[in-house]
């Protein structure tokens, strides 16, 4: 449950909400033999592949409004419980990531060494460097773009 992690752990979830980091931001397709599917008032026939995007489930401004803004506090209080049904960065169901827990752990413990141990400062990093674009099943910041970079201020002792 979000709501009882760290602050540490909540912008860690953020950050994997805002840019989900699967090598694919699709889950399979599953596809119904059986019968017809009905999905928001569309009939879908049989036979049909049907998947979700998780790009598209993350920045859905009716589960997540400023989908775009790096927001940790969204995780705390209430409604939490409501959101992380739409947190999907590991997928859902019986084919999740079964190491997410530790994925998240080390990018806590990851972080908090990188800033308890050095000053950093953005270097020639834009917004433009960040956003993703969508490459099928995968996304990826554009190919032009360098992606995040730093500059060690300083080492702290």
């Amino acid at each position: 449950m979000i709501s009882s992690v760290p602050y540490r752990e909540r912008q860690s979830i953020g950050g994997i909400r805002s840019c989900p980091h699967s090598p694919a931001s699709s889950r399979f397709p599953r596809v119904n033999d059986s019968a017809p599917t009905v999905f928001q008032g569309w009939d879908v026939p049989i036979g049909t592949p049907i998947s979700m995007n998780i790009w598209n489930t993350h920045y859905n401004k009716d589960f997540f409004p400023g989908p775009t803004e790096f927001w940790p506090e969204r995780w705390m209080g209430e409604g939490t419980r409501e959101l992380e049904k739409y947190l999907v960065p590991f997928g859902s169901g019986s084919r999740m990531c079964t190491g997410q827990n530790l994925s998240i752990a080390e990018q806590v413990l990851t972080i908090a060494t990188l800033f308890r141990n050095y000053e950093l400062e953005l270097y020639q990093t834009t917004k433009k460097n960040v956003v993703m674009a969508s490459y099928c099943m995968i996304s990826l910041p554009g190919s032009e773009s360098p992606g995040i970079q730093v500059k060690v201020r300083k080492t702290v002792q």
